[in-house]
């Protein structure tokens, strides 16, 4: 489980799914989900967004980099789509987010 979270980690601004992972761990598709699930609490999935998630939050804390840029750094093409993620995850959209951060 340590190799697939490193792997999560380290490729997170790519294109990664748990076929991807799966394969390079040589393991079953199937397996790695339910065995990921069990540990973490939570699917390889939700637990990559959550870390792309909380990478956009360093991020936009750490920079003045466009949230555009952010996106595209952590693994969204498309902005938008993006910053609807993040105010799911985070309750306010990523702009809105960083100016509540510079106050603090």
């Amino acid at each position: 489980m340590e190799e697939a979270l490193r792997y999560i980690e380290a490729n997170y601004a790519h294109s990664v799914n748990i076929q991807v992972i799966a394969d390079h761990l040589n393991i079953e598709r199937t397996y790695l989900y339910r065995l990921f699930k069990d540990i973490t609490g939570v699917s390889p999935q939700e637990y990559l967004l959550d870390y792309r998630i909380r990478r956009a939050c360093s991020l936009l804390k750490e920079t003045d980099l466009p949230v555009s840029d952010i996106a595209r750094s952590v693994g969204y093409g498309d902005a938008l789509y993006f910053s609807r993620l993040f105010k799911q995850k985070k309750g306010s959209p990523p702009s809105q987010y960083r100016k509540g951060q510079a106050s603090l």
